[in-house]
């Protein structure tokens, strides 16, 4: 049976991200008949439960003290660790931004093939085939330069690695024509170390909307969840959710999103769920622009660039009655769901 690593991590610093969208393809990967294995840094945030409560194989690499040399001694530690790789049948997938193609060179000469999952179109690969899942209109000719002529590119939200329950749940979304939001979610990724959840329920508060139903989303990693539930608690209608296995539900039940741009924007396109948008990390950015050019999202910016007042007059603008309807056929027009089936396909070939 071929084996299918995955080298990703989850932090406080960096989120959960990775990890989730690798969790999503190796939970249909193993469906398929193929093993699958986790490599990733014991660091705080990780997220080793929940890969292991999934049923993956699981090898745990140590803390890097810093982060001069990283992929060199993260290669080594991975031979170290794994002295059977097959490159016959062996295929690794790296999500992660601290990577390199000097690592990916090393790790290719182990493996069969190598899958590379990338957000940031800034540095230069080796592998055979790349995922970029972002809506980033023209990012083709960019990766030209940076990649080898033999790597397969697999470009734009149609790849969107989400879990099939979304697909399903894509079925039964009315869009909501009467204008009127009775009920919110509030998520700025699992650690949040920007502490926008705060400053939100902060904004919130003061608005004081009673009929107003809030679903507010951490992970475990997030170190503020404490006051996040004190101020919870204080709101009439908020509800705080920490570390739940998916978002779907939340969303099939929601009138708009409040929240960060990072890997829940395909998951909310997929559902035309209304959006509003503040980017929390520099790969969110040109994608999260595209999207509200396109009338995908209402965009805020960047989390240093953006005043309370812009998200107080912003949430009064939707909760008092603007038509989302145009936002949402838009945004089930960007992804149908079906990415990780055709991702899938990739391994089989």
């Amino acid at each position: 049976m071929n084996q299918i690593y995955f080298r990703c991590d989850s932090s406080v610093k960096i989120g959960s991200g990775h990890i989730i969208r690798c969790l999503v393809l190796a939970n249909f990967l193993k469906k398929m008949g193929f093993n699958t294995t986790f490599i990733s840094k014991e660091i705080e945030g990780n997220l080793f439960d929940l890969i292991l409560n999934h049923n993956h194989g699981l090898i745990r690499l140590s803390k890097p003290k810093n982060n001069k040399n990283f992929w060199k001694n993260d290669a080594e530690e991975i031979f170290n660790k794994i002295k059977n790789f097959n490159s016959n049948k062996d295929w690794m997938v790296v999500d992660h931004y601290y990577l390199n193609k000097a690592w990916e060179v090393k790790i290719s000469s182990k493996v069969y093939k190598l899958f590379i999952i990338d957000d940031l179109c800034d540095r230069f690969h080796e592998g055979n085939v790349l995922l970029n899942q972002n809506y980033l209109p023209g990012i083709e000719n960019q990766y030209k330069k940076i990649l080898s002529s033999k790597t397969k590119i697999l470009l734009g939200p149609k790849y969107a690695i989400l879990s099939p329950e979304y697909r399903e749940a894509r079925k039964f979304i009315k869009i909501n024509k009467k204008n009127k939001i009775h009920r919110m979610i509030i998520f700025f990724g699992a650690s949040d170390d920007q502490e926008q959840t705060i400053r939100c329920l902060s904004i919130l508060a003061k608005l004081n909307l009673k009929e107003l139903k809030i679903d507010v989303v951490v992970g475990l990693a997030n170190k503020k969840k404490k006051s996040i539930r004190e101020m919870t608690n204080k709101i009439d209608g908020a509800v705080l959710h920490v570390q739940i296995p998916s978002l779907c539900n939340l969303m099939k039940k929601a009138d708009l999103y409040l929240g960060s741009g990072g890997t829940t924007t395909w998951e909310r396109c997929c559902l035309g769920l209304p959006s509003i948008v503040i980017s929390t990390g520099k790969n969110q950015v040109r994608s999260n622009e595209n999207l509200y050019k396109q009338g995908v999202i209402e965009y805020l910016g960047k989390t240093d660039s953006v005043s309370n007042e812009h998200i107080n007059k912003t949430l009064l603008k939707f909760i008092n009655g603007y038509d989302c309807t145009n936002m949402s056929k838009q945004a089930l027009e960007i992804t149908d769901g079906n990415g990780v089936e055709l991702v899938s396909q990739e391994f089989l070939n």
